[in-house]
């Protein structure tokens, strides 16, 4: 059995408004710890009309630093009795989920979210997303989480550079900074607009109809930082042609045997592959 996962980054920003939440008795968690907290919590979620549960795995006390869930929906599919009973028709009702990998943990790679690639839950993006927003909207959320992908950027220079002179518009969205180490002008400029306006995404967009220079120290910084998973990239040229870097997501697989044993168990076993860390 092969799963593959598409790979996101967290990144969490204190809320400046929290007039109605409570802090512990110690002060307020810190993000590992919020983290741990918001995935080991049930949610019901409103999604484009349809009905989604997270529902967090339970792992054994002190087995791994990492954490995981799933995410899934109800579906119905007409089936058919055996040709003996007359092909007669009968609606089976379920539910089908994808896998989710998260490491809470606060290092150079940390913060770190796996999704599992299943087509019949929904989109990655789009569903981790909806369970984000859910979280964020939560009365105790003393943190907004953002969600980006972690993208091969690498695509979008083989884009810049087949597209060199011709490309007109650069639209890039950052999260403010939380934990990447390094310093360059974007970091410093994201943490400023963190610091002083309070911002937690910031988005930049150039425009030139005559075409844009993107080989440039800020364009290269930019995509360094979003290619950590810190934002997204979107280019169009003067032909139409369209490069995002949310189609470009990071993709990594793992093999089990085909077995009865838990699956979650074995994700959490090999959650550093998973994650792309090892």
């Amino acid at each position: 059995m092969k799963k593959k996962f598409e790979l996101f980054r967290l990144s969490l920003v204190m809320r400046e408004q929290r007039d109605f939440i409570l802090d512990g008795p110690d002060g307020d968690l810190n993000r590992e710890e919020y983290l741990n907290k918001v995935f080991s919590t049930q949610y019901a979620i409103g999604h484009r009309g349809n009905e989604f549960h997270f529902v967090p795995y339970v792992k054994v006390s002190g087995q791994t630093r990492f954490l995981a869930g799933r995410i899934g929906r109800p579906f119905s599919d007409l089936e058919f009795t055996p040709p003996d009973d007359g092909f007669t028709e009968e609606l089976h009702q379920g539910w089908k989920a994808l896998a989710i990998i998260i490491d809470p943990s606060h290092h150079k790679d940390g913060q770190k979210l796996a999704v599992e690639v299943n087509r019949d839950v929904g989109q990655a993006l789009p569903v981790i997303s909806a369970l984000i927003d859910e979280i964020n909207r939560r009365d105790d959320a003393i943190y907004t989480i953002n969600v980006f992908p972690i993208s091969d950027v690498q695509s979008f220079w083989d884009f810049s550079e087949q597209n060199q002179g011709n490309i007109t518009r650069l639209a890039f969205e950052f999260t403010a900074p939380n934990m990447f180490g390094g310093r360059d002008s974007i970091r410093d400029e994201l943490r400023k607009f963190r610091d002083q306006e309070k911002a937690s995404v910031v988005s930049i967009e150039l425009k030139n109809s005559d075409g844009l220079n993107s080989n440039t120290k800020r364009v290269k910084e930019s995509v360094g930082y979003i290619e950590e998973g810190g934002g997204d990239i979107m280019a169009k040229t003067k032909d139409g042609k369209r490069y995002s870097s949310k189609s470009k997501v990071k993709i990594t697989q793992i093999v089990f045997e085909d077995d009865s044993s838990d699956t979650m168990a074995k994700c959490l076993k090999d959650a550093a592959s998973i994650l792309g860390m090892g």
